[in-house]
């Protein structure tokens, strides 16, 4: 939000206008749209691995018995 007025507020110094300074505010709202998207992401990306890794610590020769008040569908 702080962000989004210090955009606009440059922008209308800058142009002058609302109209010139529409496109400015959208380019930068996209611009951080996507660095949000790319960084959410990664950080689940991170997490998955650091989580699998974790699992195969915890049982590195798989001897974990399934439990059996798992139906398996057979």
């Amino acid at each position: 939000m702080i962000m989004a007025g210090v955009v606009f507020w440059s922008g209308w110094m800058q142009f002058g206008s609302l109209e010139q300074t529409l496109p400015l505010i959208i380019a930068w709202n996209l611009l951080l749209g996507g660095v949000g998207l790319f960084a959410g992401e990664a950080i689940g990306v991170l997490l998955l691995r650091f989580r699998a890794r974790n699992n195969r610590k915890s049982d590195p020769a798989g001897t974990t018995q399934p439990d059996p008040s798992e139906k398996t569908g057979d």
